[in-house]
């Protein structure tokens, strides 16, 4: 996640604060497969995610850095709202420990928890990554345009979301899907 800090301050010359919305599994923590995350002994983190996300919120340039995620493992019932936001409390306290200088490292989180198996109404499905729903969220929240965010993503479906919602600058990292991805161009196609 280095060249994202590159990336936003470059904006400097621009004068335009970036929101930066991140994927969670396989961008800050390692993608444990199916069935995800499920306590938080199941976490670890990504190589530099810690020092990365720090430098992000330091940036002058970042109005601020929002997590959209999809955890289907509630919806599923494997886990509850409740122990989710737990795994969530305790990410956020790995990441503040590994890097002292953090704080916070992120201002909210945006969770879609419905399965994407059809059972769900119109407004969940909307939320759901590729759709564009969090993302829209994360910008109406945070008063900004697609143009001033960045989407930073380790899988098809996270440039999907940032393309439905619009956002121009999407990142795919090297960790998670994003390496595999990056490897077999032919999966990654020009409307991204």
């Amino acid at each position: 996640m280095t060249m994202v800090f590159r990336t936003c301050v470059s904006n400097r010359r621009r004068g335009r604060k970036k929101l930066i919305l991140l994927d969670r599994d396989g961008v800050i923590n390692e993608d444990v497969g199916d069935p995800g995350v499920l306590s938080p002994n199941d976490l670890k983190l990504t190589y530099n995610a810690a020092e990365s996300i720090s430098k992000l919120r330091r940036n002058e340039n970042v109005a601020g850095v929002a997590i959209v995620t999809n955890q289907s493992c509630v919806g599923k019932n494997l886990i509850s709202l409740e122990e989710l936001d737990d795994i969530h409390l305790h990410l956020k306290n790995m990441l503040t420990f590994n890097d002292k200088g953090c704080g916070t490292p992120w201002d909210k989180i945006y969770k879609c928890t419905i399965t994407g198996r059809g059972e769900d109404s119109a407004d969940e499905t909307f939320r759901r990554k590729p759709n564009p729903g969090m993302l829209f969220e994360a910008m109406s929240d945070f008063d900004m345009s697609p143009e001033d965010c960045v989407m930073i993503g380790d899988s098809v479906r996270d440039l999907e979301a940032a393309a439905n919602a619009g956002v121009q600058l999407k990142i795919l990292v090297r960790t998670g899907y994003g390496s595999e991805l990056l490897e077999n161009s032919t999966i990654i196609t020009p409307g991204w």
